[in-house]
């Protein structure tokens, strides 16, 4: 996609473009001002080093930054959270706590940081602090409870080796006894000092681990102000909506443009087609001789020269209008084309050969009666006639009583073999004479007689009955004739796909400078495409911004594959404004 699709692209889906994220801020400056404040405070511990005392001696191991989250989860336990409940007081749990507390581990250094939320600042500060200060004292008392231990071995060693000391002294001189209690009392004298040692140091235990910084009261609440939840909720509402327009525009397949059309049948646009609103809320107007100045009118008049230069050999004299579905404005451009011939000095016949939902009559305010149906049923019946009496005719020509010949045995021949008797002659239709009188002018010429070979008469000879299209039609308006559908039927396509309509639009012609005949959309029903190939050519009408891209494909296909002339596109209701609009130059 270029620039200008996704420019074309938000000027179809300004709406949601523009409503979403305005709808989404304002719900989440609503929320977030409903919800009640959250403030935060966190006091840092420093963890040490642990004292590890064994009677070889006491030493310190460096804490590893990998048992950070281990001393974090044993800040939690029940022992911690009791003590810190205790010391805050107002009947506060431990689940209480558990839940606004977070222990993490500090991102630099052997320290752990306790943060606490609540909804007051002072009550998040005193939560830290308790907790923090727990965790110490019980980690104090775990390291006194070890030094303690330490101190009853000690006690244990020393009085053995006082015990010692007491038989080497009673012992006679002896250089090894004198040696070996050398060795006990200064075995005692070292125990006894780091007995003392250890003594002294149970008083200044801080468990290993003091605070760093301790929590105080914040006056800014961590939770998202009103202001900071509306910025939120415009971001996520044009992402929604950027979202839900390409994701639209990807599943919509309806036609958006004339490229699209082309590009889509390999056919030629011959003439867009504004969209008239006046049109839409008036069904019975003819735009172009309602409004001969107007853009719709100046469209048609585009497609009539259009199709004049599409074959200059052979003009185009029978075209037929068709469409891929329902209410792609298909009747409404017939009706419009041929007012447009006949404003241009053209003997112009609409033909209104949707026999199943007919809509020429009422564009053109004409009564439902006799018209097409009445024509060709009336052509077909007289052709039934005809067959029927030509063939009795020819069979008694056939069959003329002879004097038969004696057999042998002197009694007359009454029976004949049946291969003696004649073929049946073959039904064929009647032939069709057209009589074309002079015409006054070029483009005013009389309605031409067609004969028809009607009943024979009795001497042989054939009767005819003159046709006169325009007698059954309806005049409109100067030099344009309208023949209605005429009476409903329930079998279209077999009156459609008589052999007569061919003998209809050849009478047609010969009486009139221009034929327009609007057929029922190609994809529900097939009686276009069963007229499709005995007209000069076939305009496919589709509608910009309603027409499927499928039903469109299917449709030209399906026209194409009766070997008839698809003349081209014509896109209907085409905006007067924006890309694909031509007709900006004149009025509306």
């Amino acid at each position: 996609m270029e620039l200008t699709d996704y420019l074309q692209l938000a000027r179809r889906n300004w709406l949601v473009i523009l409503a979403t994220p305005m709808l989404l801020s304002i719900a989440a400056f609503v929320y977030t001002d409903r919800q009640p404040r959250v403030y935060a405070a966190t006091t840092t511990v420093l963890v040490r080093a642990t004292e590890q005392v064994s009677t070889a001696g006491t030493g310190s191991a460096e804490v590893n930054v990998a048992t950070l989250p281990v001393l974090a989860k044993e800040a939690r336990n029940p022992d911690v959270l009791t003590a810190a409940a205790t010391t805050l007081g107002r009947g506060i749990s431990n689940a209480e706590l558990n839940g606004a507390l977070t222990i993490t581990p500090a991102e630099t250094g052997s320290s752990l940081d306790f943060r606490a939320t609540a909804g007051e600042a002072d009550r998040a500060a005193a939560i830290a602090n308790a907790v923090s200060d727990a965790f110490i004292e019980i980690r104090r008392a775990d390291a006194v409870e070890q030094t303690n231990q330490t101190i009853a071995t000690f006690d244990i060693q020393i009085a053995e080796l006082s015990g010692k000391i007491q038989q080497f002294s009673l012992l006679p001189d002896d250089p090894a006894a004198k040696v070996a209690l050398q060795s006990a009392q200064g075995q005692f004298q070292d125990l006894s000092n780091r007995r003392l040692q250890l003594q002294a140091d149970v008083k200044l235990k801080k468990g290993a681990a003091e605070v760093v910084s301790p929590a105080e009261a914040s006056n800014s609440p961590i939770s998202r102000t009103p202001v900071q939840g509306a910025l939120i909720g415009l971001g996520a509402g044009l992402a929604m909506a950027i979202g839900f327009s390409l994701l639209r525009d990807l599943l919509d397949q309806r036609l958006r443009s004339r490229d699209e059309a082309e590009e889509l049948t390999g056919l030629q646009v011959l003439a867009q087609i504004p969209l008239d609103q006046r049109s839409l809320r008036d069904k019975r107007r003819i735009a172009v001789i309602s409004k001969p100045d107007g853009v719709m009118a100046e469209a048609v008049r585009s497609l009539r020269v259009s199709m004049r230069f599409l074959s200059v050999e052979k003009p185009l004299r029978v075209v037929l209008v068709t469409s891929a579905s329902p209410g792609d404005g298909k009747s409404t451009l017939a009706t419009n084309l041929a007012a447009s011939y006949a404003i241009g000095g053209f003997r112009t016949l609409l033909v209104s050969a949707d026999l199943r939902r007919p809509q020429v009559e009422q564009l053109t305010e004409l009564e439902m009666g006799p018209g097409l149906v009445e024509i060709l049923s009336g052509m077909a019946e007289e052709e039934e006639l005809y067959q029927r009496r030509q063939f009795r005719r020819e069979d008694s020509a056939n069959h003329q009583t002879a004097v038969p010949a004696k057999s042998a045995g002197g009694r007359r021949r009454t029976e004949q073999a049946i291969e003696e008797f004649p073929t049946p002659p073959a039904r064929r239709r009647p032939t069709t004479e057209v009589v074309v009188e002079p015409a006054t002018t070029p483009r005013r010429r009389k309605a031409t007689e067609v004969q028809v070979e009607a009943i024979p008469a009795a001497n042989g000879t054939r009767s005819r009955r003159t046709l006169q299209i325009a007698e059954h039609a309806k005049v409109v308006t100067d030099n344009l004739w309208v023949l209605p559908a005429g009476k409903a039927v329930n079998n279209p396509v077999e009156i459609l796909g008589s052999p007569l309509t061919k003998d209809f639009f050849a009478a047609a012609v010969e009486q009139f400078d221009m034929v327009i005949v609007d057929s029922p959309p190609v994809l529900p029903v097939s009686d276009a495409l069963i007229m499709a190939h005995l007209v000069d050519g076939v305009l496919f009408v589709t509608s910009l911004r309603s027409t499927n891209h499928s039903h469109l494909e299917r449709g030209v296909e399906a026209v194409q594959g009766t070997s008839a002339r698809v003349l081209g596109l014509v896109l209907n209701r085409v905006p007067q404004k924006g890309r694909d609009s031509v007709y900006g130059y004149y009025g509306k």
